[in-house]
């Protein structure tokens, strides 16, 4: 049985709040009280007048909208997670622990300046026919609800550019995000060509954590979307109480 939690769920780049629809409706009904937030530059969530220089920025920005609040578990997808991170560094005492979803690294293959273009594109398409994007969304993913299709393409027509611009400039060590975290971490990670949590970074991770508090899913990097039902487990299983954990800091 799981044990009720308060949760602050995070979504990934050129998405919203809304992506998190299913999981709160499945963890409600297990008694959690979840908090879905939009990112600075997403959903209905502005680009703060001073801009974004760094991630940093992107969770401080979380912080200003959840300073008065205490959670179990802050989880994150993709961008998410590396802001749940980076969150969780500056402000440890907001949460007890870091559920980090087939989170982005960038020492491989994966190039944030190929996202940043993608990301762009697939807003002015969205933005030019919604309709002919929707079709081709539910086509490549038949696992993803309705639902899930029409909020993806909703997230498309209103993302900010600016996040792509500033995109194309960061950079972050996610192994050692993970390791210098203050609070446990857990990580739930793609098994299959699309996930973004690219070696070396893959391995560097997971020499960070103990077997126990990983779990891989078959499945594309949004697997809360392909794959809900087994990232429902998956989450419910790395929240029991005793389950999350770290080495300790500099342990390979």
């Amino acid at each position: 049985m799981s044990t009720p939690l308060t949760a602050l769920l995070l979504h990934g780049v050129g998405s919203s709040s809304d992506t998190w629809w299913r999981v709160r409706e499945d963890v409600g009904d297990l008694g959690w009280e979840t908090t879905a937030l939009d990112l600075a530059g997403h959903g209905d969530r502005p680009v703060p007048a001073s801009g974004l220089r760094t991630v940093a920025d992107l969770a401080e920005d979380v912080w200003a909208q959840v300073a008065d609040q205490r959670f179990d578990v802050v989880v994150g997808h993709s961008l998410g997670a590396v802001v749940a991170l980076a969150l969780a560094a500056a402000h440890p005492g907001l949460a007890g622990h870091v559920v980090v979803v087939d989170p982005p690294a960038l020492d491989g293959a994966l190039d944030v300046g190929q996202v940043a273009d993608g990301l762009v594109h697939d807003s002015a398409a969205a933005l030019e026919d919604a309709d002919a994007v929707a079709r081709a969304l539910a086509a490549a993913n038949p696992r993803w609800s309705g639902r899930d299709v029409e909020g993806v393409v909703a997230n498309r027509r209103r993302f900010d550019v600016a996040v792509a611009r500033w995109l194309r400039h960061e950079h972050w060590d996610l192994p050692a995000l993970v390791v210098d975290c203050p609070v446990p971490v857990s990580l739930v990670v793609a098994d299959g060509p699309e996930t973004a949590t690219v070696e070396p970074g893959r391995t560097r991770v997971l020499a960070a954590l103990e077997p126990s508090w990983v779990v891989a899913i078959k499945g594309g990097h949004g697997l809360h979307r392909d794959r809900p039902a087994l990232f429902l487990r998956a989450l419910l299983e790395l929240t029991e109480p005793g389950a999350p954990g770290l080495r300790p800091a500099g342990v390979a």
